[in-house]
């Protein structure tokens, strides 16, 4: 993700942290995998060569020195935070799963940050795309705060990816950012799911995963489990219109009649007139 601050806590609740590595939710063949983020006091090494400046899980230390792999304003593309280092000064509450930035090869994600990014690529001044300078800025504010609310909320996912790679498309990779099955999200972010589908979400029976990944269900949104346990194909595209053939073509007396690109005119062997291609 390519914005700055993350401003939802109080700076007298913040210490030096960094989030555990790897993902409780595995991409299973059930919806049963639970998504969770613990808080580790202690500075954990990432393996060597996949680290990106200014990742606060290199040396525990904000900017630190650069690795094996540059930065670059789109590595970990789609995931929480500046790029691969979170919240951009590598600070986070103390009190709460906080849901940002990358420990190892593993970095947390959620719909709005993917969604933010997406947006700043097209659009490089809009709200936080660049950090503090561009705090007020207009463009891109749907997004983030949609991103700001989903951190808030805890409705995000953690999946390990090379955080050395970089990606201009302007595109998340969704087989590399997809929510595992299990994970709770607001539902219009069903369509981030990795399986593609979701299941309501049932208080009863899903109390102890929505615990475990510190959702806060406080009825601002509509929350739905991921299901599914492979990343599924895209959906196929429409099919494509039916060929134009005269004897289906239709009938007509003016040319407002037929739509764009097409003319009324009279047709051999065909009574009356027709809207053919022009």
């Amino acid at each position: 993700m390519r914005s700055g601050l993350l401003a939802t806590a109080s700076a007298a609740a913040m210490v030096w942290v960094s989030v555990l590595s790897g993902c409780t939710a595995e991409v299973t063949g059930s919806d049963e995998a639970v998504v969770s983020g613990e808080l580790e006091t202690t500075v954990m090494k990432p393996p060597p060569g996949k680290c990106a400046v200014g990742d606060i899980g290199c040396d525990g230390i904000p900017d630190g020195p650069v690795a094996a792999c540059g930065a670059d304003n789109n590595q970990c593309f789609g995931a929480v935070g500046m790029n691969c280092s979170g919240d951009g000064i590598g600070i986070v509450p103390s009190e709460s799963i906080s849901q940002v930035g990358c420990q190892g090869n593993t970095c947390w994600v959620n719909a709005g940050s993917w969604a933010h990014d997406t947006c700043c690529s097209a659009l490089p001044t809009g709200r936080w795309c660049d950090g503090i300078a561009s705090s007020s800025n207009a463009g891109c504010v749907a997004q983030w705060d949609t991103a700001t609310h989903r951190y808030s909320h805890n409705l995000g996912w953690k999946r390990t990816v090379d955080k050395c790679a970089v990606n201009n498309t302007g595109t998340v990779v969704f087989a590399d950012y997809c929510a595992p099955a299990g994970t709770i999200v607001a539902a219009p972010d069903a369509i981030r799911c990795c399986g593609r589908a979701s299941r309501g979400f049932n208080v009863s029976t899903d109390a102890a995963r929505a615990i475990a990944q510190g959702v806060v269900l406080d009825g601002s949104f509509l929350p739905v489990v991921c299901t599914g346990g492979v990343v599924a194909p895209p959906p196929p595209p429409p099919p494509p219109p039916p060929a134009w053939t005269p004897e289906t073509a239709r009938r007509c007396t003016l040319h407002t009649q037929c739509s764009a690109g097409e003319a009324c005119v009279v047709y051999p062997n065909i009574p009356g007139k027709i809207c053919v291609p022009m």
